[in-house]
């Protein structure tokens, strides 16, 4: 087992920062892309950098000083650096011929990336790290090159995920490297019988510091007459993609980007006497639809091509919470021309065959007390392989880092979709005489498929208070106490408590049209639950109110939660996660909402001196990311008794 240990930068307070991310989504159309995809994966010119790399990530960091790692690095040190931070690329119908020399088409791809966004970014291996004396035995150094700290290293890329024809691949500039870990991935299929892998979605999700994000890319069902289906597409991708988390992807983290061929179409020019969209549409419809938009040169076309993309599905869909329910959207008419369905050449020029539209998208969902802004939004007209344009979107997203926070991760086998490993790996791998890390200098371990992240540790002044005698982790590292890892319940000293809660327009579960609804409660700053002998996994959750879509519980029938950090600068950048689920005696209970409450105003009392502080809470649910009714209540935060 390897223990890998990385600790954010210091600060005054908690940090917060802006991620430059760079996400594109191109449908290739089964065709090989072109060699140059600089247009597309424009990453700019970011500052100059050298072996020393200085960044506002961590802090200063010097290369070790010896002839032979100097020597083997001289090769692999980028020539420039872009201005993000992050580059993520999804595409769709990526299936041709791989060119001589390469593997497969996967291998193919991904080296395409590479050229593209130049030698400052790399894939990110399982560890987030490289081991020095394996840069040589790489023809592909970038795949490898990692800067700014030397860690353990592993080469199961979990940053690239595949799905028959759908890939994504996650980018990171080599300075920013050290803040990425807890790497995941999941996809869904929902091509014929929901089986078949030529439609549905494949992500990846990893946490920045302290901030959680997830990447979807899919691709959902064509044709003009098809939406409701996308619709539904996108629900069973939100169902299926599952991230080690409890909760569905659209509610589990800070932010959620989703690129894709999503296919959703104008319908621009009906007259309103079709009963139905047809599927294949009228030339005139057509015709009428191109001379709209006319050309990318047309000083007047945005406001033209506003008028067409006022009939967009997708606009409708996310607007009345069909689909992409709470997603933020740039403004594609006005950045861009449609990106399907073209000629396969340079140049905005369509086939008369399908509307044009704006299939190719990128949308993003924030979490409440965080933001998110795009900063850019073009589709790469250039390029003319395909039927559909390449798009880009830059998005600022902003990330927290809590100071002087510890992260551990447990490199060892697990399989696709698995939770966090068990506190106790962590310390079953140190003694309390002192942690001894072995790298081999010779030749790098064989690739195991995965890490698990233990979990995070705070240090003691901005994070737990602790009233009993610390644990393992507790007394290896004095200046740290470990969420979900060594600290009991009962070592804690506040604790959040509700005064009221209760349930609305619950979904029904039941034949009964009613449900058994309980909530079960989580957080990366709750305390475990106490186990027992028959009950090793224990939650912290209501009572079960029988038979009722309006639940109301009492004070007693519902927990009060153990707070790991009792620092207001910290509470104040975290959630509550709300899973509702239906009590079953007979089968598995099943979920029937998901929900978060922002703990910002909470945690801005602590931080002023107050011991005690209520809010009203109203948490919107969602399931398989639909509205499934709402949690309202009060709830408070105070110290234990």
């Amino acid at each position: 087992m390897q223990l890998v240990c990385r600790k954010a930068p210091p600060a005054s307070d908690v940090a917060a920062n802006e991620l430059k991310v760079l996400v594109g989504t191109w449908n290739v159309g089964n065709a090989h892309p072109a060699a140059d995809l600089t247009s597309w994966l424009d990453v700019g010119l970011g500052p100059e950098h050298s072996k020393a790399v200085a960044s506002r990530w961590g802090p200063d960091a010097e290369w070790p000083a010896t002839e032979k790692f100097d020597a083997e690095l001289d090769d692999c040190v980028p020539t420039k650096f872009g201005t993000y931070d992050m580059i993520v690329v999804g595409c769709q119908e990526g299936d041709y011929k791989a060119r001589p020399g390469f593997d497969g088409i996967d291998e193919d791809w991904f080296s395409v990336l590479a050229d593209a966004v130049g030698d400052s970014y790399s894939l990110q291996v399982r560890t987030n790290v490289f081991h020095p004396r394996s840069v040589s035995k790489f023809d592909r150094s970038p795949f490898q090159l990692l800067t700014g700290e030397l860690f353990l290293y592993g080469m199961a890329l979990q940053c690239v995920n595949v799905l028959g024809q759908m890939r994504i691949a996650a980018f990171v500039r080599v300075d920013a490297a050290p803040a990425f870990h807890f790497w995941q991935k999941s996809t869904e299929a929902t091509g014929i019988g929901h089986i078949m892998n030529n439609k549905g979605g494949v992500g990846i999700a990893c946490r920045a510091w302290d901030t959680t994000l997830c990447f979807v890319n899919s691709h959902l069902a064509a044709h003009d007459d098809m939406a409701s289906r996308r619709d539904d597409d996108f629900a069973e991708i939100v169902a299926g993609c599952k991230f080690g988390e409890k909760l569905e992807c659209v509610q589990a983290f800070h932010h959620v980007v989703w690129m894709g061929d999503l296919n959703y179409r104008c319908e621009y020019g009906l007259d309103g006497s079709e009963k139905k969209l047809d599927r294949k549409p009228t030339e005139k419809r057509v015709d009428d639809m191109i001379a709209k938009i006319g050309s990318e040169d047309d000083p007047n076309g945005a406001a033209a091509r506003a008028e067409v993309f006022e009939t967009d599905q997708l606009t409708r869909s996310r607007l009345n919470g069909d689909a992409f329910l709470g997603f933020s959207e740039g403004d594609p008419a006005k950045s861009h021309m449609p990106t399907f369905k073209m000629l396969r050449e340079p140049g905005f020029n369509y086939k008369k065959q399908r509307t044009p539209a704006w299939c190719d998208r990128v949308l993003w969902k924030t979490a409440e007390g965080f933001s998110a802004r795009q900063t850019t939004l073009y589709a790469a007209g250039k390029i003319g392989s395909s039927d559909h344009k390449p798009v880009a979107a830059g998005l600022s997203l902003e990330t927290v880092a809590h100071p002087n926070v510890v992260h551990f991760e447990d490199v060892e086998d697990f399989g696709e979709g698995s939770g966090a490993a068990a506190p106790a790996a962590a310390a079953a791998a140190a003694t309390t005489a002192g942690v001894e890390l072995e790298v081999d200098d010779d030749e790098p371990p064989t690739p195991k498929p995965g890490v698990k992240r233990v979990g995070y540790a705070t240090q003691q002044p901005l994070g737990t208070s602790r009233r009993s005698s610390p644990g393992l982790l507790a007394r290896l590292f004095p200046c740290v106490c470990g969420p979900n890892a060594d600290l009991n319940y009962d070592d804690c000293e506040y604790e959040l408590a509700f005064e009221s809660l209760s349930g609305h327009d619950l979904k029904s579960a039941d034949v009964t049209g009613k449900s058994d609804p309980y909530v079960v409660f989580s957080a990366d700053a709750l305390a475990r639950a106490p186990t027992t002998k028959t009950n090793a996994n224990a939650r912290w959750k209501t009572s079960t109110v029988k038979s009722t879509l309006n639940p109301t519980w009492k004070k007693e029938d519902v927990p009060a939660l153990p707070l790991l950090v009792s620092d207001g600068r910290v509470l104040r950048r975290e959630h509550l996660m709300f899973r509702v689920m239906d009590y079953d005696a007979t089968s598995a209970d099943d979920a029937i909402g998901y929900g978060r409450m922002y703990l910002g105003p909470l945690g801005d009392a602590l931080a002023e001196g107050k011991t005690e502080a209520a809010v009203e809470l109203a948490v919107p649910l969602t399931l398989h990311g639909r509205r499934a009714g709402e949690l309202r209540g009060k709830v408070l935060v105070r110290k234990r008794k």
